[in-house]
C-alpha cells in the first residue's frame, strides 16, 4: 500500500510521487517540491480542517497497522502517530504563497527574546526555527530563560543549546554558559557554513530534546537540573561571535499532544503581499 501525492502546478502540469508506510509532513512536502521545482515552504498540508505541523508524522493506517479486536480505532493509531491516514480519508494539500521569513542577525554581545511567556508542563512545547552561520568562529546559542540575564550575572538562569561549524564539544549548558546539565543523550553535529539548518526543540518539565535537520542532537531533564527555569521565554544569546536566525515559531499543546493537536502561538515572519492560487491533492 502506498500514498500517491499528486501536485497540480499553475501551468496545469501534474507531478506525482509515492509514500510508503510513514513519513513526516516536512519530508512529504520536500519530496513533492523537489520534483516540481518549487519551495516546500509554499505547501500547506491540511487534514480534517487543520494545518499539519511540519515535524509531525503521517502514517498509512492499513499499511503500517493491521486492525484487530483491541486496536480498530483511528484514535488508538493517533496515540502512536500524529496523523493516521486511512484508505477512505482524504488528505488535502494546499499550495500557497508562504510568508517570507524575517532574517535577524545577531553579533557578539546581542540577545533576542520571544515575547511569549510559557510555563513548562508534562506536555511538550515545540519550538522550530532556522539557523545560519557565516564564519568558522560563529556559535549559534539558543536559550530558554526566566530572567533573561546575560552570562556572568548572578541571576543568569538560561538553559542553552549549542551549534557551531567548528566545535562539537557543547550541547546543553545551564546558567547560560556556567554549568553542564546531565544529558541522557548527546550526538552533536557540525553546522555547514552558509546553510540554513532547521532546528526543532521539544521541551517539557521532564525532557528537553533538540534536533538539527531532523537529527537528534541531545536530551536532558529540566526538572532534575538545578537552577534550570521551568517557565520563561525562548530566545538566542551570543558570546564572542554571532549568527543569523529566521522563521521562529512556538507551538503550545492543545488537548493530548500525541494526537498532533498543537496551536501556533508565535510566528516570527512577515506576510507576503499577494497569495498565489493553486492546490495539490493527496489521493
Amino acid at each position: 500500500m502506498s500514498l500517491t501525492v499528486c501536485t497540480r502546478l499553475p501551468d496545469g502540469t501534474v507531478v506525482s510521487s509515492e509514500v510508503y508506510t510513514e513519513t513526516t509532513v516536512n519530508n512529504l512536502k520536500s519530496d513533492v517540491a523537489e520534483q516540481a521545482g518549487l519551495d516546500p515552504k509554499r505547501f500547506c498540508l491540511v487534514f480534517e480542517g487543520k494545518e499539519l505541523s511540519e515535524s509531525k508524522k503521517v502514517c498509512l493506517y492499513n499499511g503500517w497497522f493491521t486492525p484487530n479486536e483491541t486496536n480498530t480505532s483511528k484514535q488508538s493509531i493517533k496515540q502512536l502517530f500524529s496523523y493516521a491516514i486511512t484508505g477512505d480519508t482524504e488528505l488535502i494539500a494546499e499550495y500557497k504563497e508562504a510568508p517570507v521569513a524575517d532574517i535577524k542577525t545577531l553579533v557578539a554581545g546581542d540577545s533576542w527574546w520571544s515575547s511569549s511567556f510559557v510555563e513548562l508542563t508534562e506536555d511538550p512545547i515545540i519550538v522550530t526555527y532556522e539557523i545560519r552561520t557565516e564564519r568558522e568562529t560563529d556559535e549559534a546559542v539558543s536559550a530558554f530563560s526566566y530572567t533573561k540575564k546575560p552570562y556572568g550575572h548572578p541571576d543568569a538562569d538560561a538553559l542553552t543549546w549549542y551549534g557551531s561549524p567548528s566545535r562539537m564539544d557543547f550541547t546543553f549548558r545551564g546558567k547560560v554558559f556556567g554549568s553542564f546539565p546531565n544529558c541522557s543523550y548527546a550526538d552533536p553535529v557540525l553546522l555547514q557554513l552558509g546553510k540554513w539548518h532547521r532546528y526543532e526543540v521539544r521541551i517539557s518539565r521532564s525532557s528537553c530534546v533538540y534536533f538539527i535537520d531532523d537529527r537528534k542532537i541531545a536530551e536532558m531533564c529540566p526538572q532534575d537540573t538545578p537552577d534550570c527555569p521551568l517557565k520563561g521565554y525562548f530566545g538566542f544569546v551570543t558570546y564572542a561571535s554571532g549568527f543569523q536566525f529566521r522563521d521562529h515559531k512556538i507551538y503550545l499543546p492543545e488537548g493530548l499532544p500525541q494526537n498532533g493537536d498543537y496551536v501556533l502561538v508565535e510566528e516570527n515572519v512577515r506576510p507576503v503581499e499577494e497569495k498565489k492560487k493553486g492546490c495539490c491533492c493527496i489521493l
